[in-house]
């Protein structure tokens, strides 16, 4: 009798732990998922900020010629697009 009671606890802790490890193993597959979305998140924020670097690169205004600014036809903060006039410069006497 104590056998057999025994066995059924030991019967009752194989079939919580194969419960436990299935849980484990599911726990897992999600936190492996969420690591690959996290992975990706990563590496799309890395190409925004390359993104974002190149563009800045071509923020940069500079002047062919000496000189000053004269006329402004746009402000700081303001959206321009390519070939627009943003200021007139005045040339440098000398």
């Amino acid at each position: 009798q104590k056998s057999a009671a025994a066995d059924g606890q030991a019967q009752a802790s194989v079939t919580a732990a194969r419960a436990a490890l299935a849980a484990s193993k599911q726990q897992l597959d999600v936190l492996n998922t969420q690591i690959s979305e996290a992975t990706a998140e990563v590496a799309a924020a890395k190409a925004d900020l390359d993104t974002a670097d190149l563009d800045l690169g071509f923020t940069e205004i500079r002047s062919p010629i000496d000189g000053i600014v004269g006329n402004r036809l746009a402000q700081v903060g303001t959206y321009v697009s390519p070939g627009s006039y943003l200021l007139t410069i005045v040339p440098a006497s000398g």
